[in-house]
């Protein structure tokens, strides 16, 4: 993609659980901050779905973000996809780099998120 340029993209979830669609630069960086961030709150007693609608990973979400979504007219910095849910999102990518799309979500891979299974790919943008 060219800096400026909006991308539009359909997200559609044929599976059975959950997912959760970001952008992030630092790819390494949220998947170490998404398991010591976990761990943390494991350690506290939380359970998975404690967990999962605490404000420590909400917080974690928006530091990692890089580009809002745009979902319905509202920005948003993550988006998350029910099973047999469809969700158009806009992006703009305002500065040049590598940039990742990851599945942030923790259903059926608890404690890990989703990227480890492999849910995450690149977008490179050009100047």
């Amino acid at each position: 993609m060219k800096v400026g340029e909006s991308l539009r993209v359909i997200l559609e979830n044929k599976g059975d659980a959950d997912h959760e669609f970001m952008i992030v630069k630092d790819l390494q960086g949220i998947r170490e901050a998404l398991h010591r961030t976990v761990q943390e709150l494991r350690d506290k007693g939380m359970d998975q779905e404690a967990i999962e609608k605490s404000e420590e990973l909400e917080m974690l979400h928006h530091k990692y973000a890089a580009v809002e979504l745009i979902v319905g007219g509202k920005e948003e910095h993550d988006v998350e996809i029910e099973p047999g849910e469809s969700k158009l999102i806009t992006l703009t990518f305002h500065e040049p780099g590598t940039y990742y799309y990851v599945c942030a979500e923790l259903a059926l891979t608890f404690p890990e998120s989703h990227i480890v299974k492999g849910m995450y790919g690149t977008i490179i943008v050009e100047g």
